[in-house]
């Protein structure tokens, strides 16, 4: 059964650091997984294809190119698809997670960063929150006393066993027999 979870949380709280690192973890114990990121910093995406075929074809007109190789493929393109078609497209791929980083307003079950006090306030507007991440104690113990789970950022190991358990009821050496 493929699982889709979301990290959200401001711009520079940690969410591609956090997913690094379980990504990593996730992998260790046989899990096939996938990222999907918004890139909600607007401009344009650092293109890898400028200098190739692919990026030859984009000039040329072509709203998008995929090149394929047998061993990957890489999708270029300047009208991207919504979230959903886009989970659907990489679930053919045959992931057995697909980690979110961003779109806040998607209703996937999520863990959301919290900076500071002033990042309180995205949880609430948030919906199927299963875990708030903190990175100072004060907001650790505000979310414990209400209905959320909280992590610290600290250790970082911690924090990814936990998600974990969230994600798949476990962490054992072998998830992806789960």
């Amino acid at each position: 059964m493929m699982r889709i979870f979301q990290v959200t949380g401001y711009s520079g709280s940690g969410k591609t650091t956090l997913l690094t690192h379980w990504v990593r973890h996730l992998s260790d114990r046989g899990v096939k997984v996938s990222v999907i990121k918004h890139h909600g910093h607007g401009g344009a995406l650092i293109r890898g294809d400028r200098e190739k075929d692919s990026g030859r074809l984009r000039e040329a007109g072509a709203a998008s190119t995929v090149a394929i190789s047998p061993g990957e493929f890489q999708w270029i393109g300047t009208e991207p698809p919504p979230l959903k078609e886009m989970i659907d497209l990489i679930a053919r791929t045959g992931p057995d997670v697909i980690l979110i980083e961003g779109y806040k307003r998607e209703a996937y079950p999520k863990a959301v960063i919290v900076q500071n006090e002033s990042d309180r306030g995205l949880v609430t507007k948030s919906t199927n929150v299963k875990a708030v991440i903190c990175r100072e104690k004060q907001d650790e113990d505000y979310f414990a006393s209400g209905s959320f789970e909280a992590l610290s950022t600290h250790p970082m190991e911690d924090t990814v066993k936990a998600l974990t358990k969230i994600l798949f009821g476990d962490d054992t050496d072998d998830l992806a027999a789960l």
